[in-house]
C-alpha cells in the first residue's frame, strides 16, 4: 500500500518523491518498481553510473531482455554527450552476451568521446569473444606506446593475445612489462622464459630464471635457466643455480631433469662419483 501510494506520487512529483519511493522499493526488493522509478528518475536528470547499473540490474530481473536493452538504448540515444549512458548500455550488452552489439556500442563510444587504453582493452575483449583474435591484437598494438606500467589489464590481454597469435616479440614485450611491475604469474613467467629462449637470448633466460625462482619459488623456472646454462656451456652459472636450488632441496628432489643437469655439471668438473650419484638419483626418480 505505502509503496503504491509513493509510486503514484512519484509519477507526478519531483526527484525527491521518486527517491523516497525508491528507498522503499529497495527495502522491499521490488525490482519491477525499482526499474519503473529509476526510469522516471532518468527523465528528470541523467543517472549516475551506480544508478544506471541499478536500473540495468532491475530491468534484467523484471523485464524481457529485449525490453531491458531497448530501455537502455533509448536512454543513451537521448543523451548523445553522456558517456555514462553509453557505457551503461555497452555493459548491459556485454552481460547479456550480445557481443556484436556491445562492440558496436564500444565503437560508437570511441567515436563520440575518444579512445583510451582501457577502451581499447574492452573492444579487444569483445573482438576476441567474436573469434576475431587477430583484430583484437591489432587493436591493442595500436596503443602500445600509450600504455603505462599501471595498465595491467592491457598488458595481460596483450600478452594472452600475442601468445595466442604467435606474435612472439609482442608477447615478450607484454610479459616483460608485467614482469617489471611484479604482476606476472607462473604461467606468464614460463611463457616469457620459453619465448626468450626461442629468441636465443641466453643471458636474459638465465637472469629471468633466477629472478623467477626467487620471486615465485616455482622450481620449473629455475630448471629452465639451468638447462639453458648447460646447453650454452655456462657452467659457472649452472653451479650458482644448483647452489640456489639446494636452499629448497625438496622442491627439486623428484625431478629427473634436475638430477641429470647436476650429473652434467659434475662431469664437467670431472667429479665422477658425484656424477654417478646424480645419474642414479635421476633413474630412481624416473622409475617411480
Amino acid at each position: 500500500m505505502a509503496l503504491g501510494y509513493l509510486a503514484r506520487v512519484a509519477r507526478r512529483g519531483s526527484a525527491f518523491d521518486i527517491d523516497r519511493a525508491l528507498d522503499l522499493a529497495r527495502a522491499m526488493r521490488q525490482t519491477e518498481s525499482i526499474a519503473e522509478l529509476l526510469t522516471l528518475r532518468s527523465r528528470k536528470a541523467p543517472l549516475s553510473a551506480p544508478l544506471l547499473a541499478e536500473l540495468a540490474d532491475a530491468l534484467a530481473s523484471s523485464a524481457p531482455p529485449r525490453t531491458a536493452l531497448a530501455t537502455l538504448q533509448k536512454y543513451a540515444a537521448a543523451r548523445p554527450r553522456d558517456r555514462t549512458a553509453w557505457e551503461g548500455l555497452a555493459t548491459a550488452q556485454e552481460e547479456g552476451h550480445d557481443f556484436a552489439a556491445a562492440l558496436a556500442t564500444r565503437t560508437e563510444i570511441e567515436r563520440r568521446f575518444g579512445g583510451s587504453v582501457e577502451s581499447s582493452v574492452r573492444a579487444a575483449r569483445l573482438k576476441w569473444a567474436l573469434s576475431r583474435s587477430a583484430d583484437a591484437l591489432a587493436q591493442l598494438v595500436r596503443c602500445i606506446d600509450s600504455a603505462g606500467a599501471a595498465d595491467a589489464n592491457y598488458w595481460n590481454l596483450l600478452a594472452e593475445l600475442a601468445w595466442h597469435e604467435e606474435a612472439d616479440e609482442i608477447a615478450i614485450k607484454a610479459y616483460g612489462e608485467l614482469w617489471q611491475v611484479g604482476r606476472i604469474g607462473g604461467t606468464g613467467a614460463e611463457r616469457l622464459l620459453a619465448l626468450t629462449r626461442a629468441a636465443g637470448r641466453t643471458d636474459d633466460v638465465i637472469r629471468l630464471s633466477r629472478s623467477g625462482w626467487s620471486r615465485l619459488r616455482d622450481p620449473r623456472l629455475l630448471l629452465v635457466g639451468m638447462d639453458e646454462a648447460a646447453r650454452a656451456g655456462r657452467w659457472r652459472e649452472l653451479q650458482l643455480m644448483v647452489e640456489e636450488s639446494e636452499q629448497a632441496a625438496d622442491a627439486f628432489a623428484k625431478s629427473p631433469a634436475y638430477w641429470l643437469l647436476r650429473a652434467r655439471l659434475a662431469e664437467q668438473d670431472s667429479a665422477v662419483p658425484e656424477a654417478v650419484a646424480a645419474y642414479r638419483r635421476a633413474l630412481a626418480v624416473d622409475s617411480k
